[in-house]
């Protein structure tokens, strides 16, 4: 595995993004790579770039990951980033997220950084069908407990949560 430690670079590049990124533009940080997935090395990022985008209102960033945010517990929570956690079927975890902590668990790493004052994102991936997968995405499936408590702890207005459902799977799911 490489990870880029070039932190003046990457510093450069994200202040011209952000220079040249019209107000509400999103740099999405995990789509292809975790971005929290590397410890420290993770950590160093958000400081290299999280003083970079903080001189650009209205410019964001968007972080991914199937980890339970642990990295953040040093930083202090900025208005302009929101941590996503992409998460499916605790049984869908077990078997095929080798390496990455339970979806319980990534849920219950999202509910202590929103407690602190992150903004949160939860992302159902349904990507590998189980039998009776539109409950386990749902609500009452045992597969699938903690996502019935996460919301009791965000405000109504604050929470945010994307369902993709794959070719294959299903019907397409509205919001």
């Amino acid at each position: 595995m490489t990870v880029w430690t070039d932190y003046g670079s990457m510093a450069a590049q994200v202040d011209s993004w952000a220079g040249k990124s019209p107000v509400g533009s999103c740099l999405n940080a995990g789509e292809l790579a975790d971005s929290l997935a590397f410890g420290d090395y993770s950590l160093e990022m958000l400081k290299t770039v999280l003083p970079v985008l903080s001189r650009y209102p209205g410019r964001e960033l968007y972080l991914l990951t199937k980890s339970t945010g642990e990295v953040l517990d040093g930083l202090k929570p900025e208005s302009f980033v929101t941590v996503g956690f992409s998460v499916n079927a605790e049984e869908v975890g077990a078997a095929y997220e080798k390496g990455a902590p339970l979806p319980s668990e990534r849920l219950a790493g999202a509910k202590r950084l929103r407690d602190r004052g992150w903004r949160i994102k939860i992302r159902l991936d349904p990507m590998i069908p189980v039998d009776g997968w539109e409950r386990a995405y749902g609500e009452g499936d045992s597969r699938f407990p903690s996502i019935q408590s996460f919301p009791a702890g965000v405000l109504p207005e604050e929470r945010h949560m994307e369902i993709r459902f794959r070719t294959g799977i299903g019907r397409q799911a509205q919001n």
